[in-house]
């Protein structure tokens, strides 16, 4: 992969690039028995379907509903709740000639298990190399798999897995070299998602090539990680988008409208003055450490141990929350002081923090009404009383 590292057989590039035909769908005994092996190490799998779009297998999964037309739905949501049997992994595996191939169940059902899916050699590459400069000891507890077109899949498990989401988009050119919709290239599979595992077979991939795994570790190896290492690999993950952030949407509880700031508003003084020690610890937080560049890792009430969230990493001076067990905060979200003050003192209204800020010294709230209409209701009856 450019780097050669110690006790790993990198062969990401090993892999012909040229379009392959399709290969022949064939009994691959090797997929009944990682299944298994997957299963007993506390993974659900599904079977996915030989047609190549890396979708559930519908033929060979429960029904647990009709469509409005009357026709049976088939679905891989109860793996969500549950293992496979033995019956049905050698229903989908054991004897048919077109083996299907394995995706395993993201989440909690597999023990936290969460994936990242980067969808070229090219980005794979460069994900690795700035994992290595950032935070090599974490190389060596990761587990890789090459995908067939080629790209990369990092498997690990953690505390607080997210949802799928997509950690970094980059704008696209047509072939006229007009803008084009811009393409997600490193997302994650979490909560609700399935990843496709090796040895997943040829004939499940419109290439025709296989997933592999890239060195001597597998699924059954896979570690747990805390979640500043998961923050780690969300950072560097990140670090490849081109898309500015999308503002998130805020419902005022009030009509009243607030100026654009002058940094005289009671949230931004707040925000300046106020101490996130004395806001965390109010709320029950508990300082779990802090490093020498000024990063504080917290952690939420009623957790004995580990990082539920960070403030002040590289000097932002922001609360950013790992843990999805910390309502109303949300997990991967950076809050201001105020923004948290908000949701935990005021249900979210941030009309009456402000005002709560302001009764405390904090600066002087410039409020305005809407528009209001030209006639009121009194000038409409002096209008009237005139006519008469």
């Amino acid at each position: 992969m450019g780097r050669k590292h110690e006790n790993r057989k990198w062969n990401f590039r090993t892999m012909p690039h040229l379009q392959l035909p399709p290969a022949i769908p064939q009994f691959e005994p090797s997929v009944m028995l990682a299944a298994q092996a997957y299963v007993q190490a506390g993974f659900s799998v599904i079977p996915l379907s030989t047609d190549g779009q890396k979708r559930p297998d519908g033929r060979l999964l429960p029904v647990i509903g009709t469509h409005p037309n009357g026709r049976p739905h088939y679905s891989w949501s109860p793996y969500r709740e549950r293992f496979p049997t033995h019956e049905e992994l050698y229903e989908w595996y054991g004897w048919r000639m077109s083996t299907p191939g394995i995706g395993v169940v993201c989440g909690a059902i597999s023990g936290g298990l969460e994936a990242i899916d980067v969808d070229s050699d090219d980005h794979a590459v460069q994900w690795i190399e700035r994992l290595v400069n950032r935070a090599p000891s974490l190389l060596n507890k990761l587990v890789f798999s090459q995908t067939p077109r080629p790209g990369m899949h990092v498997y690990y498990r953690c505390a607080s897995p997210g949802r799928n989401s997509k950690w970094a988009r980059v704008f696209t050119t047509n072939e006229r070299g007009a803008s084009a919709p811009c393409r997600a290239i490193i997302e994650t599979r979490g909560e609700g998602g399935y990843i496709t595992v090796p040895p997943t077979p040829g004939h499940c991939h419109s290439t025709g090539r296989p997933y592999i795994y890239l060195n001597d570790r597998t699924l059954l190896d896979v570690p747990t990680i805390n979640l500043d290492e998961r923050y780690t690999l969300v950072c560097i993950s990140r670090s490849f988008n081109e898309l500015p952030a999308a503002p998130r949407r805020i419902t005022m509880v009030s009509r009243r409208e607030v100026r654009p700031s002058n940094g005289n508003r009671p949230g931004d003084l707040y925000n300046a003055q106020a101490c996130w020690a004395d806001l965390l610890g109010r709320h029950g937080w508990s300082l779990s450490m802090a490093d020498e560049l000024g990063c504080q890792h917290w952690r939420r009430p009623g957790k004995d141990s580990g990082t539920s969230a960070t403030v002040n990493h590289e000097g932002n001076d922001l609360l950013y929350v790992f843990t999805s067990n910390a309502a109303p905060l949300e997990p991967e979200t950076a809050y201001t002081k105020f923004h948290f003050l908000t949701l935990l003192e005021h249900d979210g209204d941030f009309l009456a923090a402000a005002a709560a800020l302001m009764a405390q010294g904090y600066g002087q709230q410039q409020l305005v009404l809407p528009n209001q209409p030209r006639r009121t209701r009194q000038a409409s009856r002096r209008r009237r009383g005139r006519r008469r």
